[in-house]
């Protein structure tokens, strides 16, 4: 395995364990949003949530100044902040839901863009080993193979030349006479001239 999947392997996981905590922080903030709402009842959040701030002081400013009508104002400015609180809470939730959406889009994003360029890498050395095993197959091996049939056919010849100048000279050898003969002078310089012109091939074989 190369550096890249190694790389891809290692984002992988990294996404996953994201994923996990976007998950859960998800599920911490569906939790906070239903405990603000459970602190009052549903009619009661909903007309509180739709009356303003500025409803709710004017209402205020209108009780008189008796203890039990304190009592209520104070009662009232807790249920405000309580509204405030809770307003604050849906509209954080929802932005950091979002967030999450959008950094998951992203991650998914990115781990698809690695995945395909690591697939991209694998068709290439795939495109790459086919083309080197049909050079082997279809050039590399015939030529060799050819070149193994000429030096066997050369040598042979060689070899072949080289025996018959052997038996000329030990001709000559046992009888010094042919050396005077025309014929054998003939032969024999026809024997080194091929003997010469095979050693040259083999040069440039």
């Amino acid at each position: 395995m190369d550096k890249s999947y190694d790389d891809l392997s290692a984002i992988s996981t990294l996404v996953s364990s994201l994923s996990q905590n976007l998950n859960d922080s998800e599920e911490y903030i569906t939790q906070l949003q239903t405990l603000s709402k459970d602190l009052v009842s549903k009619d009661q959040y909903e007309q509180l949530s739709k009356e303003s701030g500025d409803d709710l002081i004017k209402s205020n400013s209108v009780a008189n100044g008796d203890d039990e009508m304190a009592i209520i104002r104070k009662l009232e400015e807790e249920r405000l902040s309580l509204i405030m609180d809770i307003q604050r809470e849906d509209f954080i939730s929802s932005k950091l839901i979002e967030l999450i959406d959008q950094n998951h889009e992203i991650i998914e994003s990115v781990k698809e863009y690695l995945e395909a360029r690591e697939s991209i890498k694998e068709e290439k050395a795939a495109s790459f080993k086919r083309q080197l095993e049909i050079l082997v197959s279809d050039v590399v091996l015939p030529i060799s193979a050819q070149l193994d049939a000429n030096m066997t056919e050369l040598s042979a010849r060689m070899k072949t030349v080289a025996r018959k100048l052997v038996r000329i000279q030990l001709r000559a050898k046992e009888n010094p006479s042919l050396l005077m003969s025309e014929n054998y002078l003939k032969e024999f310089n026809e024997l080194v001239q091929c003997f010469y012109s095979l050693c040259k091939e083999y040069k440039t074989t």
